[in-house]
């Protein structure tokens, strides 16, 4: 295994902040790790005194993701649990996102306010379309904790007909999470709580990023079709 680290960002107080390798992360040492980490909510893969974050973040985000973290690892050395932290530090990075958002020198936003969508990657078989989304407007005006995609089983925002996919993923990744969400989605509607659900969906695509010619066989049974809209 290589290490996944591609560029130093900054250092703040005894905390670096490195720009790492998302996908190989992703594909080969955590599935679960998303657009940021720090070592209490990943003591098994971070460095204690180390900010991870995913270079498929557009640069603009990355301020966010930093604060974020920072917030969040703060609260969990004080004792609290990785869910009560990243409750607070949600809503501090919300405060952020406004604050940005409402001065006179912000950045133009990529895409539109009123139009999340980006392009469709494909359907499913029960009628289904499955969205490329700005991920950055989505986190920007819904819910900062949107991250890699979701369905409207568990977010109140997604249409109930659609699965959205974050445009922060390399494309290379759709695969494996257009999978993961509608194996939750499907497990979910046959009954199943959010938390199995998730961890099953989790399992099943660590289990395809170790065997990528599992890909075409998995989406088939989750019912996803239009194979050349997604890889384009």
């Amino acid at each position: 295994m290589r290490e996944p680290y591609l560029t130093y960002l900054e250092t703040r107080g005894n905390v670096r902040v490195w720009l790492v390798d998302g996908t190989y992360i992703r594909d080969h040492l955590e599935e679960e790790f998303t657009d940021c980490g720090e070592h209490f909510h990943f003591p098994h893969l971070i460095p204690l005194n180390e900010i991870w974050v995913d270079n498929n973040n557009h640069p603009k985000e990355y301020q966010f993701c930093i604060d974020h973290q920072l917030a969040e690892r703060k609260f969990m050395m004080a004792g609290d649990t990785y869910e009560v932290a990243l409750h607070k530090a949600d809503k501090i990075e919300k405060r952020e996102r406004n604050r940005v958002d409402e001065s006179p020198t912000a950045h133009v936003k990529i895409g539109t306010k009123d139009h999340y969508h980006r392009r469709i990657l494909g359907r499913t078989k029960n009628h289904l379309v499955v969205w490329l989304v700005y991920g950055n407007l989505v986190r920007d005006d819904l819910d900062s904790e949107f991250t890699e995609g979701g369905h409207g089983l568990v977010y109140s925002y997604v249409p109930m007909g659609e699965v959205w996919i974050d445009d922060a993923l390399h494309k290379d990744e759709y695969p494996y999470v257009i999978f993961h969400e509608l194996f939750e989605r499907n497990e979910m509607r046959n009954g199943m709580a959010y938390d199995p659900a998730h961890k099953r969906a989790s399992h099943e695509e660590e289990l395809m990023r170790h065997d990528p010619s599992r890909i075409g066989p998995e989406l088939e049974k989750v019912g996803f079709i239009n194979f050349s809209e997604m890889r384009r």
